[in-house]
């Protein structure tokens, strides 16, 4: 629609059909829309946020790191999706850092838990086969 005059939109839309909604004026339709869509998202991602948490936490730990975000956060995980869903490239790389995160993650997560001796038996097997030769 760019270039035509506010008439030409006009002319073009007269014998469209109108959708229902609750008013009469559809700019205030798309507002009321609009809030509803936005209202329902927030809501969903509270509780969804909350409900992976309490799989790993105590519920008031849960609710205590739900509400816990700093404005800075809040502008990052704002400006990630922003950037996510605008291009395909952007969701490739935001996409990318959420696997190498997860993998590094994973394998921080597996160094941590192997058993202590596994260090210290490795060690010795390279001490036994010295002493050998």
């Amino acid at each position: 629609m760019a270039g035509k005059t506010r008439k030409e939109i006009i002319k073009n839309t007269e014998g469209a059909e109108h959708l229902p909604g609750p008013s009469t004026n559809p700019a205030t339709n798309l507002l009321i829309a609009d809030l509803v869509v936005r209202g329902v998202s927030r809501m969903t991602r509270k509780s969804l946020h909350q409900t992976v948490l309490k799989t790993g936490y105590s519920a008031e730990k849960a609710k205590k790191l739900a509400e816990d975000h700093t404005i800075l956060s809040t502008l990052a995980l704002y400006g990630l999706s922003k950037f996510a869903t605008r291009s395909v490239p952007g969701a490739v790389m935001v996409g990318g850092g959420l696997l190498a995160k997860t993998l590094y993650d994973r394998g921080k997560a597996r160094r941590v838990t192997k058993p202590a001796g596994a260090k210290q038996a490795g060690t010795t097997a390279k001490t036994a086969l010295k002493e050998e030769k």
